[in-house]
């Protein structure tokens, strides 16, 4: 099962963050989902505007420090970082307005 939805009407995509369970916490595999999803979008001429949103009772739990860290506090998961990183990169420099549905 993928970790982030996209659908796309009328000119807006919308990317969906599907991992209530976990709190929508910020993993390798919810990040690479979601820059897939962001790429689809991005890449898409018609269109106009991104609205992130989530399922479940809150939006996000943010990074999880527990998949991204090893026992020993080393740095497990280097690309995490970097894919979390690309995506706050591309969200800030896209032409379109990227719009966090965050109820």
């Amino acid at each position: 099962m993928a970790a982030v939805g996209f659908r796309f009407e009328s000119g807006v995509a919308f990317l969906r963050l599907e991992s209530a369970v976990t709190g929508n916490a910020l993993d390798h595999a919810l990040l690479a989902d979601l820059g897939a999803a962001w790429s689809r979008a991005e890449g898409d001429p018609e269109c106009r505007v991104v609205v992130l949103e989530a399922e479940g009772a809150g939006f996000s739990r943010g990074m999880d420090l527990a998949a991204a860290f090893g026992e020993d506090g080393r740095v497990a998961r280097p690309e995490a970082f970097e894919l979390y990183i690309d995506l706050l990169a591309g969200f800030c420099r896209s032409p379109r307005p990227v719009v966090a549905r965050v109820e």
